[in-house]
């Protein structure tokens, strides 16, 4: 005769990773290159796992001095929130 109150023994295991992504953008107009290495080499000691797109050169928008820029994209993970990243010491270090 069948079981009609078969009873399952089972767990459901869900394990979240708590690590954000995060999408920065870095740029300067004054030594341009000098700056964006300098941030570059901050962020990559703050954080490990950073990996960057190639500079791009871009005209100011609503700037005075029409020096250009040199913009670069990057993206890492991290446990922090975003207040911590942004607002915290650990992105100020960054900040020229």
């Amino acid at each position: 005769m069948r079981n009609r109150h078969r009873k399952w023994d089972w767990t459901i295991c869900l394990i979240k990773n708590w690590e954000m992504v995060y999408t920065i953008c870095i740029g300067s107009n004054v030594n341009r290159k000098e700056n964006l290495a300098l941030a570059r080499k901050r962020l990559s000691e703050l954080f490990p796992n950073i990996r960057f797109s190639a500079e791009a050169d871009t005209e100011p928008l609503f700037f005075r001095r029409q020096a250009l820029f040199t913009n670069q994209v990057a993206r890492f993970t991290s446990d922090s929130d975003a207040d911590e990243i942004i607002g915290g010491r650990r992105f100020s270090l960054v900040r020229a």
